[in-house]
């Protein structure tokens, strides 16, 4: 698995948390819900923020020159 796999998967897991809670503590409103998808956007663009790619490796950087 690759890391922006593992980013999609967190991601995609996470809205489907936030959407089985909305829905077990039955928030009905239009405001209720424009809530949970600004939290839902807004830790998303955190995620994508802090979760940065691995450094290159020793191999990666001589496959790389020997291009």
């Amino acid at each position: 698995m690759t890391t922006s796999n593992a980013r999609q998967f967190v991601a995609a897991g996470w809205i489907l948390i936030l959407f089985a809670v909305g829905l077990l503590v039955q928030v009905r409103t239009l405001s209720g819900w424009s809530v949970m998808m600004l939290l839902a956007g807004s830790s998303l663009i955190i995620l994508r923020m802090l979760w940065r790619d691995p450094a290159q490796t020793i191999s990666q950087s001589i496959q790389q020159a020997r291009r």
